[in-house]
């Protein structure tokens, strides 16, 4: 669920103009190639083992998101019309894109490192014949 929610967010700021599509593109083919891989390795009943690093990239994922969120609110609410430029200095498009790229590397670099501490299983997996053998 917090995948959706986190997709949902992202491609909505990136159709408000405040981040750049490869960078939502990105951490949204990551994060569910990486969900289907460890979906179907638990089916097979040989789930993954995961890093704490994961829950990192997931917190930068939803800092980012309230970052935007708190100051793209702010900057349309009439109480903060007085910080009008800091506001703006906030969601300058060069300052989001650091940042976004800072989460997409996060974000790649977990999913590297869940394939290389899985190499194994995966292999196992697509390995094991998929289907039943047909009776005769």
């Amino acid at each position: 669920m917090t995948k959706i929610f986190a997709s949902a967010a992202l491609f909505a700021f990136v159709v408000l103009n405040l981040l750049p599509a490869w960078t939502v593109w990105a951490i949204v083919v990551r994060d569910f190639g990486i969900t289907f891989l460890r979906t179907y390795s638990e089916f097979k009943g040989r789930p993954f083992t995961t890093k704490k690093f994961a829950k990192t990239k997931t917190f930068l994922q939803f800092l980012v998101i309230c970052y935007v969120l708190v100051f793209y609110v702010a900057r349309s609410t009439d109480a903060f019309k007085e910080q009008l430029t800091i506001i703006d200095a906030m969601l300058d498009p060069p300052l989001l894109y650091s940042l976004m790229v800072v989460v997409v590397i996060a974000t790649l670099w977990t999913g590297v490192l869940y394939v290389i501490e899985n190499w194994n299983t995966i292999r196992e997996l697509y390995a094991s014949p998929s289907r039943v053998p047909e009776s005769r």
